[in-house]
């Protein structure tokens, strides 16, 4: 029974890996262990009758290669239990993605105090920028806005599957939290079209979304329709490595 125990936990070890579920794997290895223990304490242990009497004779002798075989049984509990740490451990794998450098070019985020169509006139300087899709001029609102350049961590992902091609998601460190999250308080409560946050870097507006409620996680996602090769652009731009 022991046997099929440590069995059963080595497999259970390696659909852990090879899944890459830990706690499989660790619940696997427990139980590989525990099927060992009981191994070697069953094979020490001899039988005993249950009515023994004066003719019963001694115990034969253990075969030469039980102990071999026991430390081969106490090798496979040794291996199962490594691969349980290492499942749950994976020192191959960094989870924590690298912190960007600061961006080339700060970044801005402003409430939006007027949109008329068309672009903005040649030559026209903040607070007036052209949307991304050209279709309009944005006058931005200079207070209660910020600019940054360090971000916490940028990535460009991939959002196809809702419409708008790939964007670039940031996410706000230290102080910036709050001060996003309190633009965006502000921005939402007002009617359109000063609902927008405009997201400028330099002299052009990456993405002026319609805020309708407080944003509290710290992220902001860029989304211009952008392609891959765009997007990742982008994200090297504001400190992507």
């Amino acid at each position: 029974m022991w046997r099929a125990v440590v069995l059963l936990g080595a497999a259970g070890t390696a659909a852990g890996l090879i899944g890459q579920i830990p706690v499989l794997g660790l619940v696997a290895g427990l139980v590989g262990i525990v099927g060992v223990v009981g191994l070697l304490i069953a094979q020490r242990t001899p039988a005993r009758p249950a009515h023994p009497t004066a003719s019963d004779r001694p115990a034969p002798a253990r075969p030469p290669g039980r102990p071999a075989r026991r430390w081969v049984w106490v090798g496979a509990a040794v291996v199962v239990a490594a691969a349980a740490v290492l499942l749950l451990v994976r020192p191959w794998q960094d989870d924590k993605p690298a912190k960007p450098q600061a961006a080339a070019v700060p970044l801005g985020f402003y409430g939006v105090q007027d949109v008329t169509p068309g672009a903005c006139a040649a030559g026209a300087t903040a607070p007036q920028y052209t949307t991304a899709d050209g279709t309009g001029c944005l006058t931005v609102a200079a207070d209660g806005g910020f600019t940054v350049r360090q971000l916490d961590e940028v990535q460009a992902q991939d959002q196809s599957d809702q419409g708008n091609g790939w964007a670039v998601s940031v996410t706000f460190a230290g102080q910036d939290t709050a001060r996003f999250t309190d633009l965006t308080k502000q921005v939402s409560a007002l009617p359109e079209p000063r609902n927008q946050l405009a997201i400028v870097q330099g002299t052009r507006v990456l993405s002026n979304p319609t805020v309708l409620e407080p944003l509290t996680g710290g992220t902001a996602v860029i989304t211009t329709q952008m392609d891959q090769a765009e997007a990742q652009a982008l994200a090297s731009e504001l400190g992507a490595r």
